[in-house]
Order: structure tokens, then C-alpha cells, then sequence
């Protein structure tokens, strides 16, 4: 054997084996190793090499950096002196460990490897070639049913357990299978004989049912015939109103023609009236602007207007004032004249009356006459003072009546006026009440059409509206019912793939929902909200397991799903103190039930949150002071960020639903009744046109009664307001006549008395001047009151008013220079202003005229505009009253329309009446197979379709025809009250036929069921020659198998047998018998096998009975024994001495040498005791080295020397 680098050999080494050699050495030297290496050459695998993989085989050098050659090689020469060299070597790169298989430095397969072992007796699955260490403890340890095991697979018949097995299974089935065929047989020939004998009766039976089929068929064809004539008649119906209809459509196509043809007409003049409408607003928007820039510049104009006239009146103002300084001027100077001319006078005058008059007046007169006046004023004091209030008095009143009178006058002007006004205004109100009236009659009369237009049409909108909400319903319903089918369909895949997950690795614990439940059941729907998706996470040991559930969900295509690995997830412990929140309050995971060992996947998926009783509870903990993740019982989330969700949703509510087939076709069948009623309410639902129309003239009618009462109110008021001026003026002059008469009294009374207070000062001055009169001699004192006394006093004043006007005049003059000057300067300034002020006047006269001239252009071309309009108004009115008139006679058409409709659906519902009727005539023939004779045609394969589709199988129907050539002529003409009258006749004969049946009670099916009989018996008779042919094939299979196995059992027993007493006796000395004993003579590696070993001077019994020793000797006698069956060409044998007392190990090394010198086998023995080793031909020393840490080998030949 040549090795490299193997386990505890460092580097190459070459080891030459003798016949017989012995390695020897030191405990963990390395000899096993030695062993190890032939074993692993020879095909053994790692495991059995004390190592766990093929890494640990390889010299393991200090430094792992160096690339290690591991390789042994076996060096085998035959009789023929061949030699083959096997070679196995460990190929290790940094990802994987490998072995290369070689034959003589060739390349090949692990099977040509082994084959190549096989040829030279070398099995290593078997192991015949050598034993381990501790081998021998384990062979006398065995049992009787392992050492079957041991031969059998030393024999090779272990290679046929399966195949035995398998086909030992296969023929129990097939003896089985043969014997219930027999008993089917048995059973079925009982059954033939019990039918033939229903037959007879049976055969009675079916001859009286068929009359009764016959009667019924008749009927059946009766029936028909009276429900296809009706169909005929009422077809023939059908065609003449469908006739009449298509004649009144073509009349309502022509009026829908003609009114296409008006509303395009229409359609026009209205554009062209918008059209004008617009224009005629633009203009007027532009006529508006034109007063507005007029009333701006005859703003400007009446200003500058005012300007003008008052600096003209201010010039002229200067003008006069210049001129009136300039005549004031010469005034002064001829006033001045004048005074002289006054002073001379004066003078001249003044002379002329003092020498003109009579009486001169000394001055004790003067003073008489003062003193007099004063007593008079004294004593006529209180009369004077009552004369100055009559006065005062009589002034005012008379002011009073003036005035009252003046007022009267004009009252009855402005009475005259008034009433006129009130005599045209009261006719023009009543016919603005007579038409307001009518215009509002109208109104309502339309208004209450429009409302029932509009109720109609609100009802059918209404109508519709909710069976387009319930469609939406039934669709959205539909949906979530298919999504649901889905759902439920990948959830069940979802659930199986984590049962099968748990099946394959063994760190699935299964879903949240699985390891962990409520503890009460009110917290279902609580648990449900606040896990979320989490309920699905699935429960690993660790993140490999994970992985692996990972990858099988790709593979399987299954979906997706979270894993929580308990060795690695990160999760926090609850605060206790969100267990002292309250008494209804409870963090969610102590309302959970689950094994400790999920704490910590369960404290993740639940963290904090909260479970309460109530929303309000959830409030104040989640918008609290410390925000919560809370939920209520009731399903209600609330999250940390405020966001609420809301409690038992439609959503979890659908989500507990389960839909079926049944569910959806029931949706399918509302739908279509739906579909039916909408597409009837759409028909129904009347012409927005019509309501639009009624609408437009309604508003047109608010419009025109909206100006009327206008109108109205205005002439109303001014009415009510002459009238209350009527009144007024009535009150005051009926009030103020008797006050003028009152006045004119008084003043009447109060001339009177101003006449008499008069009299009585006068009566008083006379006589008081009496004595002044007398003595100055004169015959009144008013006299010289008037002439004499007043002359003095003249003189004085006038002198006194000379001196005033001269010194008037020299003011006057002096001002009146100065003011000529000033006036001067004033008129030349208004003289300016006056020409700058006329000018701006005539500018803007100018452009006010431009622009009045524009303005009325814009009036003219308006004017022009409102006749276009008209024009297109009153043509927009005509083809109104012609479309009224067309929709009239369109409303006949509809109503003749409607009649015939009427009639064509009293027709149609009969016809669909005789067509169901006929159809379930169709389905009572097809159910109970009677059989109608069709000519042409055939019933539909499906008599009960779908509602939707149950119009189009009567229509369908129709195409069917009926042979009748059974039926008589007489019946085919005969009357429907005849026909109804046969169709009873038959009904009796069913009736009869049917009774005499009743009394009959055969076996209907026995002739049919006799013939089954005959056929299934033919079929088992056929079944059963199979059965017994499968039968004996798998009985042969298996007895092929058998007698292969046996033979092969057999031969190695009988072998071992023959040897293990010679081997035995030789190992004992020649004194000790051994031999074996088959439990099973028949199948001998079904049980066990009893191996009897009897040492010398020992009686028979059990190798269990035996001592340590004797034991070993005993289960190498059973190893020498097994490995002379078929032997390889070398046997190792690793310390088998190791248990043996020195006697025992010298007969083992004698009886090893002796078969070595006398046989081709080879023997390698590892032993530690000397009466062993000193025996084989050569050593091979193992012992270590301790600088390089591995084993060193040295072999030492001991042939030259005697064995003693």
C-alpha cells in the first residue's frame, strides 16, 4: 500500500505486506490508521472511518495554506503475477470536498471502481475483507435474527428483499383478487336465476305500459296540436297588427321627419335670434357707453356753459360797477354841484318861510305845547299800547288769509288735474288686472302639467336610479364573490403548503393563528384587527429554516409569506405598567394563549398594543399625554399616528361570507330581471324635450306676469298716491275754509276796534290842547303842528342834513375814485377769463355734437336691428305653432300607436302563454320519454335552461314541427270545444291503464336487469380467467425470487456451516464443537438463526452462557467462518486478540498462520500482545514522531528467523 498525506501520515509512505503481518506499535500511534487507509481504498465510506466527512481523512500541516495531495493507493497481484493498482484520492478546493476513483492510473466511475473490486471478491458494502476494532465484542453480542442479517448480506440474498417483498405483496393481492372474483361469479348466477323468473311477470308489465305510453302519446299530440292552432291563430293576429303598426310608424317617421325639419328651422332662426340678441346687447352696450362719454361732456359743457355765463355775468358785473364808479364820479361832482345849488336854495327858502309865517311861538308856548304833548302821551299811554296790538294783531291775520286763500286756490287747480289723471288711470289698471289674471291661470295650468311630467319622471328616475344601484351592488357582489372563490382557493393552497412545510423541516411550527388563540371569544374580532397580516406570519426555529420554507414556497409558486425565526427576532417585553391602566384595559399578548416557547415571536407581532371595552376608553389612551396603539372589541384601530380605522367594517363582515355557485348564478338571475326592468323604465321615462318645453313657456309666462304685476304695482301705486293726494288736498281745504272765514271775522271785529281806541286819543288830544290852542289863538293844535311848529325843527334839519350830504359827498367821492380804479383792473381780468372760458365752451359743444351725432347713428342701426328681429321672432313663432301642430298629430299617431301596441301585447303575452304552455308539454314529453314524432327539427338537449335564455328556446321551439299523421282527419278539423272533449277521453283510458297497472307490482327492471346479469357474468367469468392468470404470473414472479434468494441463503449457510466447527476445533485446540441451527427450514432469512458454541469440557447451551473469552473465541470461529464464503484475497483484522487470554491468543495466531501458509489469503492483523505478532511473517511498526506531529512507520522482516 502506498499513501500521501493520510489522516496521520505525513507525507509519502510505502508499506509492503507479507502473508501474514502484524502492525504493532503504541495506543494513538496511528495503527488503526493503517486500517482506515486500506478501507478507505477499498471503497468504505468516510463515516465508517472515524470521520465524519472527507475533510477529516486529510494530514492536517500547520499552515492551511498549503495545498494538501491526499491519495492511497493499493497495489493487488494475482496467481498470474498481475498487478492492480487501485488509487483513491480526495480532491479539496475551498468550496467542496471530492473523491477521484482510479484503476491503474485510470480515471473511472465509483461503479467501475467497485466493479473492479468485485472481480477480485472485494465487496465493500459487505465488508467481507475485514473487521474493526470492538468487531468481535459486536459479533458475540448478536442475535440470532442479526447473524441472518450478517449472511444474508454476505449472500447477496439481502440484494432481493425488496424485490421479494414487493412481489410477495403483489401476490397475496392477485390470490385475493382471484377469490373475490370467484365469490362475484357465485353472486351473479344467483341473480340470473332470480331474474329470469321476474322476466315473465315483467314482460306482462311492459305490454300494458305500453298501451298506456301509446294513450299518453296521443294525448301529448291532442295537446299539441290544440296549442300549435291557437299559436297559428294568433300568429296569423300578430302579423295583420304588426301590419297596421308598421303603417303608423311609417306615419310617425314622416312626422318625425317633418319636425326635424321645423326644429332644424327652428334651430335656425333661434341661432339667428341669439345671434341678433347679442348684437342688439352690444349695440345698447355701446349706446350706453355713448351716454355715458355724452353725459360726461355735457357735464363739461353745462360747466364751461356756467363758466361762460357767469364770467359774463361778472364781466358785465365789472362793466356796470366800472361804469357806475364813472358815473358815481360825475354824480358826485354834480351831486356836489347840486349842493351848492341845495345850501343857496336853503338859504332863499329859508327866508321865504320865516317871512311867510303867521304865527310866532314864544317860548313859554313852546314849552306849554312840549309840556302838553308829553301829558297826552301819558295819559293815552294804555290806548296807544292797545291800538299797537290791534295793529300788530290785524296785520298778522290778514298776512294769514292771503296766504290760506292763495292755497285754496291752488288746491282746486291741482284737484281738477289729479282727477283727470285718476279718471285715464283706472281703466289701463283693470285690463293689466284682467290679463295678469289670465297669464297666471296659465302658468298654473302648466305648472301642474310640468309637476306631473315631473313626478312621472322623477318616480321612473327614482326607479331606475335604484335598480342601477342595485346592479352596481349585484356586479360589486359578483366580483367579490369570484375574488372570494380565488381567495379562498389560495388560501387553501397557502395552508396546505405550510402543513407540508411542517411535514419536511422539522423548525415550522405553523401560523400565529395556529400556536396562538383567544382566551375568550368576545376578543375574536379585537385579536383579528390588531395582528393584521401578522395572523399568516409563520412560526421558524431559525433564519436557515426560514430560508429553506423560502424556497420551497418559490418552487411551489404558493405566494408569499413572513417567517418569524424564534432564535433571532427581536422583540421587547411588556411594561407592566400598561397593565395598571385600568381595569378594563389589558395589553393584547395576556389575552392570547400560547406555548412560552413562542414568546418572543409573539411579543413582536403584538408589541403594545391595547385591547378596551369601548371607543371612548380607546380615545383617551391613544390621544393621551403618551401616544397608544389601542383597539377595541368591537374591532375599532386606532394607530400611534391618530389614524383610526373603523370596527366591524363591511369588509371583515364580506370577509366572513363563503360564496358557492348557487350564490353567483342566483346574482346572474336578479341581474337579468334587472337589466329587463331598466330597459322598460328607459322606455317609459318621458322626453326631456317636452319637459323643457313646458318649462320654457312657464318661464316665458314668469317673465310676462313678473312685468305685468310690475306694471301693475306701478299704475297701483300711482293710483293709491292720487288718491291719497285727493284726500289730502281734500282734508286741508275742508280745514282751512273755516279758518278763513274765522280770520276775516276777527279782522272785521278787530276794524272795529282800532276805529274806536282811534276816536278816544283823538277825543283825549283835543281836549287836552284845548287850553294851548286858546292861548296861542289858534282853532286847532294841529294846525301848528302841520305849519308853524315844524319850521324851527326844518331849519335845524335840514341844516343838519346839508353838513351830512356834503360830508357824504366828499366820502363818497373819495371812494368812488378809488373804486374806478380797482373796477378797471377787475374788468380787464373777467375780460380774459370770459374769452379762455368761451373757448373751451366751443370745443367741447363741438365733440358733444360729434358724438351725438354717433350716438344716433348707433339708435338708427339698433332700430334696424330690433326689426331684423322681430322679423326672425314672429318666423321663430310661425314654425313654433307649425311644430304644435305636428306634435299634435303626432299624439294622435302615438295614441293609435299605443292601442295597436296594446293589442299586439295582449296578442304576444297569449302567444307566449301557448309557447310556455307548449313548451312544457315539450318538458313533461322529455322528462317522462314520450315521444313526440318530429318532422323537422328536435327538442333542445337542455328543457329547463336559464330564465335569459328561456325566450330564446320557446322562439326556438317554433321551428319545431309536429307529425300529426296519427291524428284523424275529423279531429284535425274538429271544433276546440271537440277537441278539448277528446283530449278528456284519452285522460279516462290513462286513468284505466294506469290502475291496472298499480295492481301489478313486477320487478320493471328485471329483463334489463337480466340481460346486465348475463353480461356482467360474462365480464366476471372473463375478469376471473384474468385474475387466476395474474395470479399464477405473480405467484411464479415470486417464486423465481424466492428460490433465488434461498438458494443464494442456503449455499453461504451450508458453507458457514460446514466451516465454523473445523475453524471451531481448531481455535479450541480440537476439543470445542460449534455449529448452527435455521429457525426457518423453508425461508430461512425470514427468522433467526441459533449459533451453539460448546468450549472443551463445557456442556451444550447458549453462547450468552459463555465467558468473556470464550465468547471472542467463539465470535471469531463465526467471522473465520463467514469470511471463507466467497473470500476476498486479504482479511484485516484490527486488536481481535485483544480480549483473549494468552492461551486463546496463541491457538489464534497459530490457526491465522497456518490458513496464511496454506491458502492465498493474506492476513493484516493490528495486536498489541507479542504471542500474536511474534508469529506473523513480518512487522510493521507504527509509532509517532513528535517533531512533524505524525506517524512514522518502520517494518522489519521476520521470515530468516524461526517462529520459537
Amino acid at each position: 500500500m502506498q499513501l500521501q498525506n493520510f489522516k496521520s501520515y505525513r507525507g509519502k509512505r510505502e508499506i509492503p505486506f507479507k502473508k501474514f503481518t502484524a502492525i504493532i506499535g503504541p495506543n494513538g500511534a496511528g495503527k488503526s490508521n493503517l486500517m482506515d487507509a486500506i478501507s478507505f481504498v477499498l471503497g468504505v465510506a468516510s463515516q465508517h472511518l472515524r470521520g465524519r466527512q472527507l475533510n477529516d481523512l486529510i494530514f492536517r500541516f500547520e499552515t492551511e495554506q498549503k495545498k494538501v495531495k491526499c491519495y492511497v493507493k493499493l497495489f493487488l497481484t494475482d496467481d498470474k503475477n498481475t498487478t492492480t493498482v487501485f488509487k483513491r484520492e480526495i480532491k479539496s478546493t475551498d468550496s467542496s470536498t471530492s473523491c477521484i476513483y482510479s484503476v491503474n492510473d485510470e480515471a473511472c466511475s465509483f461503479e467501475d471502481y467497485f466493479s473492479a473490486l468485485h472481480k477480485f471478491n472485494i465487496f465493500p458494502k459487505q465488508k467481507n475483507f475485514l473487521i474493526f476494532q470492538g468487531g468481535v465484542e459486536d459479533v458475540a453480542q448478536m442475535s440470532g435474527k442479526q447473524i441472518t442479517d450478517l449472511i444474508e448480506t454476505l449472500s447477496r440474498s439481502g440484494e432481493l428483499k425488496q424485490q421479494y417483498n414487493e412481489l410477495q405483496i403483489k401476490e397475496k393481492e392477485a390470490k385475493d383478487s382471484t377469490m373475490f372474483a370467484f365469490q362475484k361469479r357465485k353472486g351473479i348466477t344467483a341473480e340470473k336465476k332470480q331474474f329470469k323468473e321476474q322476466k315473465v311477470e315483467a314482460e306482462k308489465y311492459n305490454k300494458l305500459r305500453e298501451k298506456l305510453e301509446d294513450s299518453i302519446k296521443l294525448k301529448a299530440l291532442y295537446q299539441m296540436y290544440s296549442i300549435e292552432r291557437e299559436i297559428s291563430d294568433l300568429k296569423d293576429s300578430y302579423k295583420s297588427i304588426k301590419k297596421k303598426m308598421n303603417s303608423i310608424e311609417q306615419d310617425q317617421v314622416k312626422c318625425e321627419d317633418e319636425m326635424k325639419q321645423f326644429k332644424k328651422e327652428q334651430g335656425k332662426d333661434q341661432q339667428e335670434i341669439l345671434k341678433m340678441k347679442r348684437e342688439i346687447r352690444d349695440a345698447m352696450k355701446e349706446i350706453q357707453a355713448k351716454r355715458s362719454e355724452l353725459s360726461k361732456i355735457n357735464e363739461e359743457k353745462t360747466f364751461f356753459e356756467k363758466k361762460v355765463k357767469e364770467t359774463e355775468m361778472q364781466h358785465k358785473a365789472a362793466t356796470e360797477n366800472h361804469k357806475k364808479s364813472q358815473l358815481a364820479l360825475k354824480r358826485c361832482e354834480v351831486e356836489m354841484e347840486d349842493y351848492e345849488k341845495k345850501v343857496s336854495q336853503f338859504e332863499e327858502e329859508r327866508k321865504e318861510r320865516a317871512a311867510a309865517k303867521d304865527v310866532e311861538l314864544t317860548a313859554e308856548q313852546i314849552a306849554l305845547y312840549n309840556k302838553t304833548k308829553e301829558a297826552v302821551g301819558i295819559r293815552t299811554t294804555k290806548q296807544t299800547q292797545q291800538l299797537q296790538t290791534i295793529e300788530r294783531d290785524q296785520s298778522v291775520d290778514r298776512s294769514s288769509v292771503e296766504g290760506l286763500v292763495s292755497n285754496v286756490r291752488y288746491m282746486e287747480e291741482k284737484r281738477e288735474e289729479l282727477g283727470k289723471a285718476l279718471l285715464q288711470l283706472r281703466p289701463k289698471c283693470e285690463e293689466i288686472e284682467r290679463e295678469l289674471k289670465e297669464k297666471i291661470g296659465a302658468r298654473e295650468k302648466l305648472q301642474r302639467e310640468l309637476d306631473e311630467m315631473n313626478s312621472l319622471s322623477h318616480n321612473l328616475t327614482s326607479q331606475q336610479q335604484e335598480i342601477t344601484k342595485r346592479l352596481e351592488e349585484i356586479h360589486q357582489r359578483h366580483d367579490e364573490a369570484k375574488t372570494e372563490m380565488i381567495s379562498n382557493e389560495n388560501k387553501k393552497r397557502f395552508e396546505e403548503a405550510v402543513e407540508t412545510m411542517r411535514r419536511l423541516f422539522p423548525g415550522v411550527h405553523g401560523r400565529v393563528l395556529d400556536i396562538a388563540q383567544p382566551k375568550h371569544q368576545r376578543h375574536n374580532l379585537a385579536m383579528t384587527v390588531a395582528l393584521g397580516n401578522h395572523m399568516d406570519s409563520i412560526v421558524v426555529d431559525d433564519e436557515k429554516v426560514g430560508f429553506e420554507c423560502i424556497e420551497y414556497l418559490k418552487e411551489q409558486r404558493v405566494g408569499i409569506a413572513t417567517f418569524l425565526p424564534i432564535e433571532s427576532i427581536k422583540s421587547t417585553p411588556v411594561d407592566d405598567s400598561l397593565r395598571n391602566l385600568g381595569k378594563d384595559v389589558h395589553p393584547i399578548i395576556d389575552l392570547l394563549s400560547f406555548d412560552r416557547t413562542f414568546l418572543k415571536p409573539m411579543e413582536f407581532v403584538c408589541g403594545t398594543t391595547l385591547v378596551v371595552e369601548t371607543l371612548d376608553q380607546a380615545r383617551k389612551l391613544a390621544f393621551g399625554k403618551e401616544r397608544r396603539r389601542v383597539v377595541t372589541v368591537d374591532g375599532t384601530l386606532i394607530l400611534k399616528s391618530g389614524l383610526m380605522t373603523g370596527g366591524l367594517t363591511s369588509r371583515l363582515e364580506r370577509s366572513a361570507k363563503r360564496w358557492d355557485n348557487k350564490e353567483i348564478a342566483k346574482l346572474k338571475i336578479e341581474r337579468d330581471s334587472l337589466l329587463k326592468k331598466l330597459t322598460e323604465i328607459s322606455t317609459a321615462i318621458l322626453s326631456q324635450a317636452k319637459i323643457q318645453q313646458h318649462s320654457s313657456e312657464i318661464q316665458a309666462l314668469a317673465t310676462n306676469i313678473e312685468k305685468l304685476q310690475f306694471d301693475h304695482q306701478l299704475h297701483k301705486k300711482k293710483q293709491d298716491k292720487i288718491e291719497s293726494e285727493l284726500k289730502d288736498i281734500d282734508a286741508k281745504m275742508k280745514e282751512m275754509r273755516p279758518q278763513i272765514k274765522k280770520l276775516q271775522a276777527a279782522i272785521e271785529k278787530r276794524n272795529k276796534n282800532i276805529k274806536d281806541v282811534s276816536e278816544t286819543i283823538k277825543m283825549i288830544e283835543e281836549e287836552m290842547f284845548a287850553p294851548f290852542s286858546e292861548q296861542v289863538g289858534i282853532e286847532n293844535f294841529r294846525e301848528y303842528e302841520e305849519k308853524k311848529l315844524n319850521f324851527a325843527k326844518w331849519e335845524s334839519e335840514r341844516t343838519l342834513e346839508l353838513s351830512k350830504e356834503k360830508n357824504r359827498i366828499e366820502t363818497v367821492l373819495e371812494y368812488e375814485q378809488r373804486n374806478s380804479e380797482n373796477n378797471s383792473k377787475i374788468l380787464e381780468e373777467f375780460t380774459a377769463k370770459l374769452k379762455d372760458f368761451k373757448k373751451q365752451s366751443t370745443a367741447v359743444t363741438k365733440q358733444n355734437a360729434e358724438v351725438e351725432a354717433e350716438n344716433d347713428k348707433l339708435k338708427v342701426e339698433l332700430e334696424k336691428m330690433e326689426k331684423n328681429l322681430q322679423l326672425f321672432e314672429n318666423s321663430l313663432t310661425s314654425k313654433n305653432q307649425k311644430v304644435a301642430e305636428v306634435k299634435e298629430k303626432q299624439t294622435l299617431i302615438l295614441k293609435k300607436a299605443l292601442s295597436q301596441n296594446k293589442q299586439l301585447n295582449t296578442v304576444d303575452s297569449s302567444l307566449e302563454q301557448f309557447r310556455t304552455k307548449r313548451h312544457e308539454l315539450f318538458r313533461t314529453c322529455k322528462r317522462e320519454d314520450i315521444e313526440i314524432p318530429i318532422t323537422k327539427g328536435a327538442l333542445p338537449a337542455d328543457v329547463d335552461p336559464p330564465v335569459d335564455q328561456l325566450g330564446k328556446v320557446l322562439l326556438e321551439e317554433d321551428e319545431i314541427e309536429v307529425d300529426y299523421s296519427l291524428l284523424s282527419d275529423e279531429i284535425r278539423t274538429s271544433t276546440k270545444t271537440q277537441l278539448e272533449a277528446a283530449i278528456l277521453v284519452w285522460q279516462d283510458k290513462i286513468k284505466e291503464f294506469a290502475i291496472q297497472l298499480e295492481n301489478l307490482s313486477p320487478n320493471l327492471k328485471a329483463i334489463d336487469r337480466l340481460n346486465d346479469v348475463e353480461k356482467r357474468l360474462e365480464k366476471t367469468n372473463e375478469e376471473l380467467e384474468g385474475t387466476k392468470k395474474s395470479a399464477r404470473n405473480a405467484i411464479d414472479d415470486f417464486k423465481k425470487v424466492k428460490d433465488l434468494r434461498i438458494r443464494r441463503f442456503t449455499k453461504a449457510f451450508e458453507h458457514i456451516s460446514k466451516q465454523i466447527d473445523l475453524i471451531y476445533k481448531e481455535l479450541t485446540g480440537g476439543a470445542g464443537t460449534a455449529y448452527l441451527t435455521l429457525d426457518n427450514l423453508e425461508e430461512p432469512y425470514l427468522h433467526g438463526i441459533t449459533y451453539n458454541p460448546m468450549p472443551p469440557n463445557k456442556p451444550f447451551g447458549d453462547i450468552s452462557n459463555l465467558s468473556g473469552g470464550e465468547k471472542s473465541v467463539a465470535a471469531l470461529a463465526l467471522l473465520f467462518a463467514l469470511h471463507s464464503y466467497k473470500s476476498a484475497p486479504f482479511f484485516i483484522l484490527d486488536e481481535i486478540d485483544a480480549a483473549l487470554d494468552p492461551t486463546n491468543v496463541n491457538l489464534v495466531a497459530n490457526f491465522i498462520r497456518k490458513r496464511a501458509q496454506g491458502s492465498d489469503i493474506q492476513f493484516i492483523i493490528i495486536s498489541l500482545k507479542n504471542k500474536c505478532y511474534e508469529k506473523a511473517d513480518g512487522l510493521v511498526g507504527v509509532c509517532l514522531n513528535a517533531n512533524q506531529e505524525s506517524s512514522e512507520t518502520f517494518t522489519f522482516d521476520l521470515e530468516p528467523y524461526p517462529i520459537n
